[in-house]
């Protein structure tokens, strides 16, 4: 029999004798075990074991009569596979919040009086604003300027960045932490620069003499910065230090005072 989905079909996750014996049936149409192992050259207790895991997967179903016949279900059913995938993909993903969030808690990390870490690539801001979710995080502190935000944004895949970006409100708003965002009056009418009680979000314009140099964010005894280098390279720092924190939230709090209610 010559094969010409296996390839394809392993890549998807199926063992060898599984996608040997689902391509006969799709070739053949409805056949028991020992006619599936004649035609594609395996030993039966293969084609026993190979049909009962493509059962299990939803690729096929059988008919029982002197013995079980296999009918394979329409290919359309692969895409089953990948769905579980991403079941699997998104339970893991929230297994190892999880986990990270037990590590702060119950580590002396938080502990540290100064801790810096650098970041220099594309997730520089992401890494930096996901620390500020932590369960000290009661008020985030975000003064944004418009060209370094545009920069991220165009050397992103939008439908992947603004997901995040989604994802990351939801989050915020889930853990009760409230957010006071500072920005130039070019950048005022953009999506996500709204003021929205909803979202426990107020947006102010920064008064027209103050020109940003950097994206800030500040949250619980963590101060975060990022910006964009001369050879376009997107560089981050964050910074664990409750006095460096609280000078920059002074900083902060009197140019607020000062800015434009949106």
């Amino acid at each position: 029999m010559q094969l010409e989905y296996m390839t394809e079909l392993i890549r998807l996750g199926l063992t060898k004798n599984e996608a040997i014996f689902y391509e006969a049936l799709l070739k053949y149409g409805p056949a028991n075990a020992s006619q599936i192992s004649q035609l594609a050259n395996m030993d039966k207790s293969s084609a026993y074991r190979a049909a009962e895991q493509l059962v299990k997967q939803g690729l096929i179903k059988y008919e029982l009569k002197n013995e079980k016949v296999f009918i394979p279900n329409p290919p359309e059913t692969l895409l089953q596979i990948i769905k579980k995938r991403e079941m699997l993909l998104q339970q893991e993903k929230k297994n190892i919040k999880e986990l990270i969030k037990n590590i702060h808690q119950n580590t002396k990390l938080n502990s540290f009086n100064a801790k810096i870490i650098v970041y220099e690539d594309i997730n520089a801001p992401q890494r930096i604003w996901e620390d500020m979710l932590e369960p000290d995080v009661k008020l985030q502190r975000q003064t944004i300027r418009i060209d370094i935000q545009k920069f991220i944004v165009d050397q992103s895949d939008l439908y992947t960045y603004e997901k995040w970006v989604e994802d990351y409100i939801r989050r915020r708003v889930q853990k009760g932490i409230h957010l006071h965002y500072l920005c130039s009056e070019e950048w005022a009418d953009q999506k996500y620069t709204k003021t929205d009680p909803k979202l426990l979000k107020e947006v102010r314009v920064l008064p027209k003499n103050i020109k940003l140099q950097t994206n800030i964010i500040t949250g619980g005894n963590k101060f975060g910065t990022h910006t964009v280098t001369a050879d376009n390279t997107i560089k981050g720092v964050l910074i664990r230090d409750q006095n460096i924190t609280e000078t920059q939230n002074q900083i902060f709090d009197f140019i607020w005072e000062q800015s434009t209610k949106l």
